[in-house]
């Protein structure tokens, strides 16, 4: 009999957001990579299928119960890599970055198939395209990196005929879902919904920040982004500044957005969100699934204030709210406390260094190919993918909202601000 286990909040946030979105497949995640040398397609199997073994997560099915939306896991690996030949196509490149643009936004069938799929495209003999989309119901960015690292140990190992070296598990995700609290029982403690309601008391309401399309729906939508790429002097810059205000390369990176936001709106109190990774205990370091917890952080401006006074004041907010994570937004704003949810979710600051995790595959020459279909959960999300030893981000954005213009020149601003 299979066993039933509840969602994380997490989970139930995301599960709420994608049945009522309105682009398919806005929850997918997709990886690409460009694949050159004598690729073994039958290690390549046994792999991705070892993983599947491996990771509960990946064997996770999805249906509504009597209390709810339940997850359970399946016995057996089920995760098929689907092969295609696009070496006779006049145009192999086209070919494939159409099935890449497909394969990004097909929705999955949770209740039936797996909430992940690998499809192998042939160019020509030695030339492959390898694409993984994953449902972010079962993956966050740590993940993508422990997937990736024991995927390159797993061929590794197929390749040389050995037992491919991977650390074993100390948790796996179903025991993760065991502890999970029911539903009706996830509640803030006493003491972390007082800290919140406080931290975000007054009646938050979001910036005035789209040029274009403002009478659209705020939220998911269609996405693109510029590049946030800062040379060797900038990035030894933001580190040193960091370093002498005793604070951190987000916090500085924050404040920059904030200082920002401030002089394009004219706010000095106004709310950014961040996501955490959530995986405070040893056994979470290695486990695949969807941990992570979005915190809010309030930022408040003092006509007085330098940049430094600005940095400091964040990194303090980032330290307390750390020290509260249990954050429920339904129950915050439900009660009144935090005013308009849009204010708590209109910009994104995440600090992500999987956001394109490298694949080494033996033998192979892997190269990340860029991402498509891109989907946007905010209006404005401010991605730093890289400190050293050059700085190097995005600047996503709601294309509804916003023209490609105003975005690059706000991204040139930012630049500044951080030099």
């Amino acid at each position: 009999m299979q066993k039933l286990h509840p969602l994380s909040p997490a989970q139930r946030r995301i599960w709420a957001a994608d049945a009522i979105a309105s682009q398919p497949g806005s929850y997918c995640i997709p990886l690409s990579w460009r694949l050159v040398g004598k690729l073994d397609v039958g290690v390549l199997r046994r792999s991705l299928q070892l993983l599947a073994w491996r990771h509960d997560a990946l064997r996770t099915r999805f249906r509504n119960g009597s209390g709810g939306v339940v997850q359970f896991i399946v016995e057996l690996p089920e995760w098929p890599l689907t092969c295609v030949d696009f070496s006779h196509e006049q145009d192999k490149d086209d070919a494939s970055t159409r099935l890449q643009k497909e394969e990004a936004v097909r929705p999955f069938c949770l209740d039936r198939e797996p909430p992940v799929r690998a499809t192998l495209a042939r160019l020509d003999k030695d030339i492959h395209v390898l694409l993984l989309t994953l449902h972010h119901l079962v993956v966050d960015g740590c993940s993508i990196g422990v997937l990736l690292r024991d995927l390159a140990r797993a061929f590794a190992g197929f390749v040389e005929n050995c037992e491919p070296d991977l650390p074993s598990l100390a948790l796996g995700y179903d025991q993760y879902a065991e502890g999970l609290p029911e539903p009706a029982s996830c509640q803030m403690s006493q003491k972390e919904a007082e800290y919140w309601r406080n931290e975000l008391a007054g009646g938050l309401e979001p910036l005035a920040l789209a040029v274009s399309g403002s009478d659209k729906c705020r939220g998911i939508g269609p996405g693109d982004w510029v590049s946030l790429g800062g040379d060797a002097l900038l990035s030894a810059s933001v580190q040193q500044c960091a370093k002498s205000t005793q604070t951190t390369v987000f916090s500085i990176f924050a404040a920059a957005v904030a200082t920002l936001l401030h002089r394009h709106t004219g706010r000095r109190d106004f709310c950014l969100s961040y996501p955490i990774a959530n995986r405070h205990a040893k056994d979470h370091k290695d486990l695949v699934g969807c941990l992570i917890t979005t915190l809010p952080l309030r930022c408040r401006l003092k006509p007085n204030d330098s940049f430094n006074d600005v940095a400091r004041r964040i990194r303090q907010s980032v330290v307390d709210g750390r020290r509260h994570p249990s954050f429920l937004v339904d129950e915050i704003v439900l009660d009144g406390a935090a005013g308009d949810r849009a204010a708590l979710s209109q910009i994104i600051l995440n600090q992500n260094n999987n956001y394109q995790a490298p694949l080494e595959l033996l033998g192979l020459q892997t190269e990340p190919l860029p991402r498509v279909a891109e989907t946007v959960f905010c209006e404005l999300g401010w991605i730093l993918m890289g400190i050293s030893p050059l700085l190097h981000g995005r600047l996503e954005y709601n294309a509804d909202l916003f023209d490609r213009d105003t975005v690059e020149a706000m991204a040139r601003r930012f630049l500044r601000l951080l030099s």
